[in-house]
């Protein structure tokens, strides 16, 4: 199963690591911005390729989203904008 998880980088980013790294043991494939994201990427584009890559994944990719005080603070964050696949 492929599974993009989607967090906040603050104080509950060491969960998301956990599951990622416990998906992984399990044989899922995970996309995770700490290994796929580089430097100065265009964060849109990003987002919208890895909803293609699950998408891809014909009934078998999973959207893990992490909410949490930080990830919704911003009015136009990602967490807010996430529009159905």
């Amino acid at each position: 199963m492929r599974v993009f998880i989607s967090y906040g980088h603050d104080e509950h980013a060491g969960l998301a690591v956990c599951i990622k790294r416990d998906l992984e043991s399990r044989g899922h494939e995970v996309w995770f911005d700490l290994e796929c994201l580089k430097s100065g990427a265009d964060r849109e584009r990003y987002i919208e390729d890895v909803r293609v890559w699950v998408s891809a994944s014909q009934g078998e990719g999973r959207i893990i989203l992490f909410i949490t005080p930080h990830s919704v603070c911003r009015p136009l964050g990602y967490c807010l904008n996430w529009r159905a696949l």
